[in-house]
């Protein structure tokens, strides 16, 4: 199984509230009709697809301080889930007009935290969506917690959820940017060790940036391939696909 998230970073404009790339989207979609090209050879194992929320969600959830504080206005957070729900509606309509067979699915339906620890995540639909090859495509969201109220669920933190849970094969994580250290260098393998000195992203970002997704993918409780890249760099979404290595490869743990 592959899980593969792409960055909101690249999906839309983090400086421009609701800033949609639409040219970046197009181009993503194309690079992955190898999806449905290779599940028709049969080569290609069962995908879930995550993205993140990008400039539609992470201004409002900077602006509202919802990852500050337990949340006593639901209206704020729906504000939130309505404008990520939007940009996920714009992606999964080219996905499908691509011909790529998707499902949605929006985590605040189905997914419960305690101060910000996953306790429950259903995943019978997503099961169901993979026995029928088709794409589950899921988003950062907000979610119920049973102490702050509700919580930010990044994109990243879904990776990891599902990575553990299904026993990917492969994880892959698509930036805007590829993993630099403090120099500004690229870096081919990440581990624990790496994370004090590596670059983060910008302050838009309010689930943890760069480092936030390294520790994701070092918190993967098990053993297989995981990769973050710039997926901004065209091809580099169908090599990942093709089980070509890309970008940086990141440690992850192997099952206790």
């Amino acid at each position: 199984m592959i899980i593969f998230k792409i960055g909101g970073s690249i999906l839309t404009d983090k400086s421009k509230y609701k800033k949609i790339r639409g040219n970046e989207i197009n181009r993503i979609a194309s690079e992955l009709t190898i999806i449905s090209e290779m599940n028709e050879s049969k080569e290609l194992p069962k995908l879930i697809l995550i993205h993140g929320a990008g400039s539609f969600g992470h201004p409002l959830v900077k602006e509202k301080g919802l990852q500050e504080k337990s949340v006593t206005n639901f209206l704020d957070v729906l504000d939130v889930q309505l404008a990520v729900k939007e940009l996920h509606s714009k992606f999964i309509r080219v996905l499908s007009d691509r011909g790529i067979e998707v499902q949605t699915f929006h985590p605040s339906s189905f997914v419960v935290t305690k101060a910000g620890e996953i306790v429950s995540f259903e995943t019978k639909q997503i099961e169901e969506s993979l026995k029928r090859n088709v794409v589950p495509v899921l988003h950062g969201d907000m979610v119920m917690d049973s102490e702050l109220g509700s919580y930010v669920l990044s994109g990243d933190r879904i990776v990891s959820y599902l990575a553990t849970k299904f026993g990917a094969d492969k994880v892959g994580m698509g930036t805007n940017t590829p993993v630099l250290d403090e120099d500004g260098d690229p870096i081919e393998k990440v581990d624990a060790s790496d994370v004090s000195y590596t670059n983060n992203s910008c302050d838009a970002d309010v689930t943890g940036g760069m480092k936030n997704k390294i520790r994701e993918l070092l918190n993967i409780n098990h053993k297989c391939e995981a990769y973050i890249f710039d997926a901004s760099e065209e091809g580099n979404i169908k090599k990942f696909m093709k089980g070509c290595p890309v970008g940086s490869k990141v440690k992850t743990k192997r099952r206790a």
